[in-house]
């Protein structure tokens, strides 16, 4: 990124966090020892909207493992983000390792603005770092989270 473009990559959040906070997690069906929640995902795990810096956190390289996702510059990632931002409708979900420093798992949850399916709210796409190693664990609880959440 060129220091004179004026774009940082920074910790704003791609959706108010409380939404997170707030989801009902009564629904869930999905048994989980230790239990889980969205305020306490796990060890050292913390679940939460993405942010800009996610970019230098692994979040592009996790993208990679779902299909071929070409090159993508800070600044483009940044437009994307706030074009996302703005809209409202998109619901980018990560999971940061605070260990490791890196995004372990995203979720994102989409508005479809269509009239058939009560114009639904659809999980996009789920994707686990194929290299972490309680990866199957973060499927189930990401599942989970999806299920329940009602945006």
């Amino acid at each position: 990124m060129s220091p004179g473009c004026g774009m940082l990559l920074d910790e704003t959040p791609l959706f108010d966090p409380t939404l997170l906070q707030e989801l009902d997690w009564s629904s869930n069906t999905v048994p989980f020892s230790p239990p889980i929640s969205p305020a306490q995902p796990g060890e050292g795990l913390i679940l939460r909207p993405l942010h800009t810096a996610d970019l230098n956190r692994g979040y592009y390289k996790l993208l990679s493992q779902l299909t071929l996702a070409g090159d993508v510059t800070p600044e483009q990632f940044i437009k994307n983000f706030d074009h996302m931002r703005k809209t409202g409708d998109y619901f980018v979900i990560v999971v940061e390792d605070r260990n490791l420093g890196q995004i372990v798992a995203t979720a994102t949850l989409i508005t479809e603005h269509k009239f058939i399916h009560s114009c639904a709210k659809v999980v996009s796409m789920l994707i686990f770092s194929a290299g972490y190693p309680r990866r199957r664990m973060y499927m189930k609880r990401a599942t989970a989270y999806s299920a329940s959440a009602r945006f």
